[in-house]
């Protein structure tokens, strides 16, 4: 039947034997098909911490896709599992693939070998297929048969053999088989040939969209397979399924020789078979057809209207009758040929290790094995055989003719498929119970939470039941931890235990608490009180249905202050879990004025040593208020002892011991005779020695009529407790009865919202969710309300004080905590005492121990602030002590601020020279320190601004040799900022390293004066090299090549080579100038004076906003107007530079005054260009002024055309060669403050015939630094003249127009060149 053919009723026989073993997950929205009496709990899988479904695989055999979806239906509806799926696979009748499909892929994780499908309930195994070697070494499991074995067989239908009777006389249509030899015979096999054209091309139309089912060119063409025998002749058509699972017909067909030719059809095979049966029928055509497909199947359907080809069989002893050919009356049986070896007849035989095609094929069912494990419901349900016959399948979808199916047969299926002894699922606790521990009274506890289990199962769980373990605690820490061992190292008790209930003791508790989280177990205890376990970090699983021992703190607060008690000691065991609460209330004691004198600790293992010392310390301490938290042997030591050193309540010592001992604990008569003990006192004594000692415990129970979880009040079921428990009770029954309840309703609502994780409770999913519900628990229980609040505990809502007195215990105080709702917190509490009901052996309420006060210094402050001597003294001693400190905190404040603003002042001088105020950059010039003694100063070259300049030799490098160099110096005293000022030049020189650069050597800074070495050039500065040679220009002496076309312009390369390395270094030099530019011994220049270059960094220029000293004649008007310097800047000062070589060394601006060419130069003039330059010069030297800094030339692209045009520069001087104005002509002395470093505040106003013409006096205000315009800046060139050097430009102060630019630093930024000791003048 075609898959694709839904919409029309199918029919096909099916004699099926179903043995279910297992199912499969997958949810289905569809409705349900079964109507059962009772809602089936649901059920899930669960594999290494994964959720699983379980997934059915079937092939396109409606066989095979009706049995998986049967199976579906039933392990959904009737056993429960929701979660099955069937997938749809492509069957080749490959077992071996399958059972690879089922067994997963290969890895050490076991959560990626799981395979993608998990049951396969219809495995076709060959008859040579042996399924324990196949299945040897894998995880897939045979489950049986499911049904009976099926058959490949040739089938021709009977309503066409008229031509086999008349081409064979004795065949009769009685005869259900016939002969394979029949094959060869030229007659018979034209009957079985379409010839007819039209209809061959209707059979071929069943190729899907011409996609032909054998698609093998090996051994198909077009769809057919053709041997080569039928080329040549006429041959029958075989029509088949598809070509995957049946390719084992060419094989046949070679062996034997056979004239048939096959044509596979797959899902259409029935549709053209019933075409041409049809056709024959309708035109009386005396033709027939054969088809190979395997019986019983809804192809061959029914068997009685086909006959079968018998070929010699593969194994003729096999004769036994099949439950599908039944009966035999109504089939014909195909002869085979048998397999035998030892055959060595003519005809060809097929060997026995062959596939062997048509013999009979079981039908397997296959399983993943981890299912036995993981779905036991599934792999115990067992699926009786049932036999269908002549069955009518009906529907629209497979899974709906599976639901008719199963609607049909539901008796028998939920009867017979089922599991006979069905049990219901059950979940439980692993108990751990102080059974042989005399205090608590283990048994008592049991019973307790047997109670709550019965009531849970009754009230709450109807799918599930709720157990319990019970083990045997002991109160010992080893006895506890094996019992939790063994709860958890059973995987399959592990598997339903949803937790631990207990222990008893907070000294076993803590043990498994904390490994509790590494197998995500939960552990409830009902009568742990120690306070350590409120880390959830560490004890993320733990909770308790009782309080914490904490909340006792509170109560003995307000009691020692109704008492009036100020001193308390402790007597505890050493590394007792339980005392811990007492760390904690030292300080909250303290807090209250409340002293905790001692905490006298004795060690456990002290094998019954006395207690006497431990006593006698208490007794000199004079401690009379006593916490004793000790175990009941414990206690009886010590108030035997106690008893011997008179401190009794008879002689005003009050004890507090726990509520948790024995009733009968003091039995000293007892307990030596039983467990060999050596209490040198009689109960008698001992009872008189306990007399009136007090316990603080939780409530053991809500009030008789609160109502608890049974909708019963607590005294209706304190009387049936009583009655189960015969005589053995114990009072944290209630606490267990409970812990068992806050399990039941964490698991229900577990059950309710996430019903999967109860395949796996340990899962993080399901352990996350269970701790999630018990926090959100809150019910009244038996031992009053049970909510957790955000913590581990729950909060005890009353706490009893009581008094032992003549072996009766009474309350006689109740204590009210005020808590919150939803936090931990304690808000201290109220206690309420029933003085009347305490007895005071001694008469009277005892006293704390306290001494008679003596008179007290401080008395008038103790009053006042209402405290006691030794404290008034001690605040005074820390008012005094915190005065001092503030007053030093003060001082240190003040020289820190004095010391900041210093260093701040200092960072931001920093900045505007361009340095990193870290002063990393400094401590790099480290490397480049030589010693003093490595350099000779032997003559002075020049004053400059920071000290004096002189010539000398230093042994730089020792292999080198002494070599000459100039050394500046720093004058002896120079402040931090003059250091820095003087060390920014080297800090720019180090980073050079250029043939016309001046080259930084060394310097010396280790001590004082500082010395900066660098190369000696012997002709000094290119402008006075120019101007002692302008009597050159007009003689042709040998001395005139010095002053040739092609030298100047050498020079003038040297130059713009300097700045080409200076742009690739990306820094600006900002004082260009003839000035700046020195000559050594081989008339190189070199580019000098670096104390104005400042890098660019990621910008392509560099902002000068701050006040300082520039040279105005040689500046850009961007640097002029903005402050703004690039490299373009440095191509501007470049060509004043050319115009100072070819004037040889005329001073820009002649007639100016700084201010003047300030003004002009911004309005867009230039200098003038001597009349007798070259036109190509003046082109050039233009370019290099263009108002755009854009579109000037490059450095690059000027050393390029001056290496071009090498004789470019001429000499071009204007008048007699002694006309020129030398700068200092008009001279103007400046007598400043200090800040303004070589000027003075006098001026001397000199014209160019000398005369003085005026000489005034400036008198500058001490809290500025700026300098009236028209008093300071002179209307000619300033010059000053130097002894060594030439003179030099005036500089003047910038203050750019935009607010950024004016408010930066007010730190004077002075004259740079030191050597050529010019002025710098100071402008507004």
């Amino acid at each position: 039947m075609a898959t694709n053919n839904f919409g029309r009723k199918v029919q096909i026989l099916l004699t099926i034997f179903l043995c279910l073993t297992f199912a499969f997950p997958t949810t289905s929205a569809r409705e349900k098909c079964l109507k059962l009496e009772q809602e089936v709990p649901n059920r899930y899988i669960h594999f290494e911490g994964m959720s699983l479904n379980l997934t059915v695989e079937a092939s396109n055999r409606p066989t095979h896709q009706i049995i998986s979806h049967i199976f579906k239906i039933f392990t959904q509806e009737v056993l429960g599992y929701p979660n099955v799926d069937v997938i749809n696979i492509v069957d080749d009748f490959d077992v071996d693939e399958i059972v690879t499909r089922l067994s997963g892929p290969v890895s050490e994780d076991h959560r990626k070998s799981i395979p993608k499908s998990v049951i396969n309930l219809e495995v076709w195994v060959p008859p040579h297929k042996d399924m324990v070697d196949i299945l040897r070494s894998t995880t897939v499991k045979e489950y049986g048969n499911l049904r009976s074995p099926i058959t490949f067989g040739w089938f021709i239908p009977k309503s066409l053999t008229n031509h086999i009777m008349k081409i064979d006389k004795t065949w009769r249509q009685d005869d259900e088989a016939v002969q394979w030899t029949m094959f060869k015979n030229k007659d018979f096999i034209s009957a079985f040939e379409i010839s007819n054209q039209s209809l061959r091309l209707e059979v071929e139309k069943y190729f899907y969209k011409q996609t032909y089912y054998c698609s093998d060119t090996t051994f198909c063409k077009s769809g057919y397979f053709i041997p080569d025998i039928c080329m040549l002749d006429n041959c029958a058509l075989l029509l088949a399924p598809h070509f995957n699972g049946t390719e084992f017909i060419i094989d046949h067909i070679q062996r034997e020789n056979l004239k048939v030719k096959v044509l596979w059809l797959g899902d259409n095979l029935k549709a053209a078979m019933n075409m041409i049966n049809a056709t024959y029928l309708a035109n009386n055509i005396n033709k027939s057809f054969v088809v190979l497909n395997w019986s019983p199947s809804e192809i061959i359907y029914p068997e009685s209207d086909y006959i079968s080809i018998n070929f010699r069989q593969c194994n003729p002893t096999d004769t036994s009758p099949s439950e599908i050919i039944y009966p035999e009356s109504d089939y014909i049986s195909i002869n085979f040929r048998q397999c035998n070896p030892t055959d060595t007849a003519a005809q060809p035989l097929i060997s026995i290790n062959e596939m062997c095609p048509y013999e009979m094929w079981k039908i397997e069912k296959l399983m993943w094995n981890k299912l036995e494990d993981q779905a036991p419901v599934v792999y115990d349900t067992q699926l009786r055989r049932y036999g269908l016959r002549y069955y009518k399948f009906a529907g629209s979808s497979y899974e709906d003719m599976a639901c008719e199916w199963l609607r049909r047969n539901q008796n028998m299926t939920t009867i017979y498929w089922t599991i006979p002894t069905k049990r219901t699922p059950e979940i439980h606790i692993g108990g751990i119970f102080p059974i042989q521990s005399a205090s608590y009274k283990g048994t008592g506890i049991v019973h307790g939470a047997k109670m709550a289990i019965a009531a849970a199962n009754k009230l709450i769980f109807t799918n599930y039941k709720l157990s319990m373990y019970v083990l045997d605690g002991q109160c010992k820490p080893e006895k506890v931890m094996k019992a939790f061992i063994d709860y958890i190292k059973d995987e399959t008790a592990l598997r339903t235990l949803v937790g631990v209930l207990g222990p008893a003791c907070s000294e076993t508790v803590e043990p498994i608490a904390s490994v509790s989280r590494l197998f995500r177990t939960l552990v409830i205890s009902y009568s742990a009180e120690g306070a350590s376990f409120a880390d959830r970090e560490k004890y993320p699983y733990f909770f308790r249905t009782i309080g914490s021992n904490t909340e006792f703190m509170f109560v003995y607060l307000e009691l020692m202050k109704q008492m009036n008690w100020k001193r308390v000691a402790a007597l505890t065991e050493d590394g007792q879990k339980y005392t811990e609460y007492l760390s904690l209330m030292q300080n909250l004691l303290a807090d209250n004025g409340i002293s905790f004198i001692a905490n006298v600790k004795f060690p456990r293992e002290r094998k019954m040593l006395p207690m006497t010392p431990y006593l006698e310390t208490l007794k000199k301490k004079r401690s009379r208020i006593i916490i004793a938290d000790i175990n009941d042997e414990a206690a009886r030591s010590v108030m035997c002892e106690a008893h011997k050193l008179d401190m009794t309540m008879k002689h005003g010592y009050v004890w507090f011991l726990p509520s948790w001992l024995n009733e009968t604990w003091y039995n000293t008569t007892y307990y030596n005779q039983r467990f060999n003990e050596s209490i040198d006192c009689s109960m008698n004594v001992m009872v008189n020695a306990i007399n009136g000692y007090f316990s603080i415990s939780h409530a053991f129970w809500a009030q008789d009529d609160a109502i608890m979880q049974e909708n019963k009040t607590v005294a209706e079921w304190k009387r049936s407790y009583h009655e189960k428990a015969s005589n053995i009770t114990s009072d944290y029954a209630g606490f267990a009865y409970d812990a068992v309840w806050t399990y039941a309703l964490a698991l229900d609502k577990l059950i309710k919202h996430d019903p999967e994780a109860l395949t796996d409770l340990h899962s993080e999913n399901a352990t996350k969710k269970l701790v999630k519900y018990v926090q959100e628990t809150d019910f009244n229980g038996v031992s009053g309300r049970i909510k957790f609040r955000g913590g581990p505990s729950r909060f005890s809502t009353t706490i009893h004080l009581t008094q032992w007195y003549n072996h009766t215990r009474t309350v006689v105080g109740w204590f009210y905590p005020n808590i919150t709702d939803n936090t931990t917190e304690i808000l201290g509490g109220v206690l309420r005492l029933n003085k009347t009901n305490i007895r005071w052996i001694a008469g009277q309420v005892p006293d704390d121990g306290r001494e008679a006060e003596e008179s007290c210094a401080l008395a008038g402050i103790a009053h006042a602030l209402d405290i006691g001597c030794e404290m008034a003294i001690v605040i005074l001693n820390v008012t005094i002590f915190g005065l001092l400190i503030l007053i030093i905190m003060i001082v240190i404040l003040q020289y820190k601020k004095k010391m900041d603003n210093r260093m701040t002042k200092t960072q931001r001088y920093m900045q505007q020279l361009g340095i990193d105020p870290d002063m990393t950059s400094l401590t790099d010039l480290d490397k480049w320190e030589i010693p003093r003694e490595h350099v000779v100063i032997n003559r002075k070259l020049g004053q400059g601004a920071f000290g004096t300049v002189y010539g000398g030799e230093a042994l730089i490098e020792p292999e080198n040799g002494w070599v000459a160099v100039a050394v500046k110096t720093l004058k002896m005293g120079s402040t931090a900022e003059e250091k820095i000022d003087f060390l920014s030049e080297a800090e720019a020189m180090k980073r050079f390293d250029h043939k016309n650069i001046v080259r930084l050597l060394g310097l010396c800074t280790r001590s004082e004066p500082v010395y900066t070495i660098m190369e000696f050039m012997l002709y000094g500065d290119l402008k006075t090299f120019l101007l002692a040679r302008r009597h050159l220009v007009r003689t042709k002496s040998e001395e005139y090549m010095e002053v040739s076309s092609k030298k100047l312009t050498s020079m003038a390369l040297d130059v713009a080579r300097a700045l080409s390395y200076l742009a690739e270094k990306k820094y600006v030099h900002r004082d260009v100038a003839s000035r700046n530019c020195l000559v050594n011994v081989s008339r190189v220049v070199k580019l000098a004076d670096f104390g104005m270059t400042r890098a660019m960094y990621e910008s392509d220029y560099y902002r000068f906003n701050r006040k300082g000293m520039l040279p105005v004649r040689w500046m850009a008007p961007e640097s002029l107007s903005l402050g703004v310097f690039s490299t373009s800047s440095d191509i501007w000062s470049y060509g004043v530079l050319l115009y100072e070589i070819i004037t040889f060394g005329s001073f820009p601006f002649q007639g100016l005054s700084n201010n003047q060419v300030l003004e002009y130069v911004k309005s867009g003039h230039i200098l003038d260009i001597p009349s007798g330059v070259k036109p190509q010069l003046e082109v050039f030297i233009k370019s290099c002024w263009n108002q755009e800094s854009k579109k000037r030339p490059k450095a690059t692209e000027i050393v390029e055309f001056l290496a071009n045009n090498p004789q470019l520069i001429s000499p071009c001087i204007e008048g007699p060669i002694a006309a020129v104005e030398m700068e200092g002509t008009d001279d103007l002395e400046l007598h400043l403050p200090g800040e303004f470093r070589k000027q003075s505040s006098v001026t001397s106003r000199h014209f160019p015939n000398g005369d003085i013409t005026r000489s005034q006096t400036l008198h500058i205000s001490a809290d500025t630094d700026m300098i009236q315009l028209e008093h300071v800046c002179p209307k000619e060139p300033l010059l000053k003249g130097s002894a060594s050097f030439g003179g030099t430009t005036g500089y003047v102060h910038l203050q750019s127009s935009q607010p950024d630019l004016l408010s930066d630093s007010d730190i004077d930024y002075t004259q740079h060149n030191t050597a050529n000791g010019g002025i710098y003048t100071k402008c507004n």
